[in-house]
């Protein structure tokens, strides 16, 4: 379900992005897969979710003599069977029919796991709840993206890590939320990715680089930062 990015990028030299002030123009470009694969991306969302999403997605096409009020009517009255949703959840049920089966070894009996298996996301989510929402999408969209993060939290002690909660979680990204990615070869001749782009659900840029990490909006007048090495760039 991860995205192998390393299968659709054949720029590893040049970096297209440098840490520091960001332009609008820096924050909303995207690669070049990207930009070919967008509308296919939103035209299989739309017919997973069903008639009225292809509707405004733009699959009814208005014929050149057709009026308006004919064109508003025939999209008003306009049906569809939804088998693309229907194949999907078959599938995916299939899928996740049987109790996931995992050998943890001695991590089965870990607090923090256990902690991270009731809620892998910190939305309240089960691993398995997860996993399953994120093959679904991965069935309509062909790829899901997910990152591993922690919080941002000082603590020494692994006693203290259990009482605060702070543990590793999982946060998804569908394909038209990863913008821009970067890889590098290095001297093994392995291509390590070096730079990428998401864009998450509340609308913030997350920028992350090999040593650090970005977080940048854009509002009405400049883009403001507030980055991962604890230097403020602007406003929060």
């Amino acid at each position: 379900m991860a995205l192998n990015l390393a299968t659709i990028d054949d720029q590893t030299t040049k970096k297209r992005y440098e840490v520091g002030t960001k332009t609008k123009d820096d924050l909303e470009r995207v690669h070049k897969y990207y930009i070919d694969m967008k509308a296919e991306w939103d035209f299989l969302l739309a017919a997973y979710e069903g008639t009225k999403a292809l509707i405004d997605w733009g699959v009814v096409a208005r014929h050149e003599r057709e009026s308006w009020d004919n064109y508003t009517r025939r999209k008003s009255e306009a049906y569809g069977f939804d088998y693309s949703r229907s194949v999907i959840e078959l599938f995916n049920f299939y899928m996740f029919k049987n109790p996931l089966r995992r050998e943890l070894g001695g991590l089965g009996d870990d607090e923090l796991w256990e902690t991270f298996e009731k809620d892998c996301n910190l939305e309240g989510d089960h691993l398995d709840t997860f996993l399953m929402e994120q093959a679904r999408y991965a069935d309509v969209l062909g790829h899901i993206g997910v990152l591993c993060d922690k919080p941002n939290v000082a603590l020494v002690t692994r006693s203290e890590e259990v009482e605060s909660g702070a543990y590793p979680y999982f946060v998804a990204y569908r394909p038209q939320n990863i913008l821009d990615w970067e890889f590098e070869r290095g001297s093994d001749g392995r291509r390590r990715l070096i730079f990428l782009k998401l864009l998450d659900d509340e609308g913030f840029y997350r920028l992350w680089y090999q040593d650090h990490w970005e977080v940048w909006e854009i509002p009405e007048t400049d883009a403001t930062t507030d980055t991962g090495d604890v230097k403020l760039q602007g406003e929060p």
